[in-house]
């Protein structure tokens, strides 16, 4: 998991607006694919309603992915070693241990299983968006 341990030693989340692009927006569609990747593992079922847009999600983060390689933002040089993709996983690695924290266990495993309980398998693929967007929300920005 990234978080504390794997960042580099100068790192700060990205602007929200990196690269003229919304960044929050962004990890938000990120998070989506990711739980609905999960949750179709899980269920062993690829056609769940959570998936139906799924090619729209990745469409969108493939746009936006190639928007900022275009304009050289997705990879950080020296010093700042990494890349906006980098930045989403120590970010929700560091929600996950906030959650863990506040449930008093310090387990991610345990906060991602709770993060991914706030999504169904039948739910649309728009309202799994919003509950991301919700979620990376929450998120610290001011590092």
């Amino acid at each position: 998991m990234y978080g504390v341990e794997n960042r580099p030693a100068n790192w700060r989340p990205p602007d929200k607006n990196y690269g003229k692009e919304n960044i929050p927006e962004f990890y938000s569609l990120l998070l989506a694919q990711q739980i609905i990747a999960s949750l179709m593992i899980d269920t062993q079922n690829p056609d769940l309603p959570i998936a139906a847009n799924t090619p729209g999600i990745i469409a969108k983060i493939d746009l936006v992915d190639k928007r900022l390689r275009k304009k050289g933002y997705y990879f950080y040089m020296a010093p700042d070693d990494g890349s906006v993709f980098m930045d989403y996983k120590i970010m929700l690695g560091d929600y996950k241990m906030k959650l863990a924290r506040e449930n008093g266990d310090n387990d991610p495993y345990r906060a991602w299983r709770e993060i991914k309980s706030r999504y169904s398998p039948e739910m649309s693929t728009a309202q799994a968006y919003d509950v991301s967007a919700q979620i990376v929300s929450q998120w610290d920005w001011s590092k």
